[in-house]
C-alpha cells in the first residue's frame, strides 16, 4: 500500500507527475528568452550580508524541490521500506558530496596558481647580468 498522491489519484496518473518539472523548466526557459529575468541584481541583494549554514541548506532544499515530480512515481510504486532506504542511500551520498566539496574547497592555493591574478604577461628577471 503506497501513502500519498496514490491514495487518491489513479495509478494512470502518477506517471505524468514526471512532467511537472518539465513544464517548469520550459517555462523559465520562455521568460529568460523574453527578457523577463529580473536576476541581475542578485549580488547587489547579498551584499554586506553574513550567508550562513543554515542559509544555504535551506536554499539547495528549496532548489531540489523539482526532483519530487520526478522522483513521486519512483516512491509511489515500490514499498515504504524501499523508500526508507533511498533516502538513507541519497543522505549518506549527500554527506560524501559535502566533506568531498569542504576538502576541496579548504585545500591550500596550488603555487602554479599564486600568479593568478598578475597582470605583467612576461615572467620576472633578475637585474644581475649574464657573463
Amino acid at each position: 500500500m503506497t501513502i500519498g498522491a496514490g491514495a487518491f489519484l489513479p495509478s494512470a496518473a502518477i506517471p505524468y507527475f514526471g512532467l511537472i518539472p518539465l513544464g517548469l523548466g520550459l517555462w523559465a526557459a520562455w521568460q529568460a528568452w523574453r527578457g523577463d529575468d529580473d536576476d541581475d541584481d542578485d549580488e547587489v541583494k547579498v551584499a554586506g550580508k553574513k550567508v550562513g549554514v543554515w542559509t544555504v541548506a535551506g536554499v539547495t532544499l528549496a532548489n531540489g524541490g523539482d526532483n519530487i515530480g520526478v522522483y513521486a512515481p519512483v516512491f509511489l510504486s515500490v514499498e515504504p521500506l524501499a523508500v526508507v532506504a533511498y533516502c538513507i542511500i541519497f543522505l549518506a551520498l549527500v554527506a560524501v558530496l559535502v566533506a568531498l566539496a569542504k576538502f576541496v574547497a579548504t585545500r591550500p592555493r596550488s603555487p602554479k596558481c599564486s600568479n593568478a591574478g598578475s597582470t605583467s604577461s612576461s615572467p620576472s628577471f633578475s637585474s644581475a647580468s649574464a657573463s
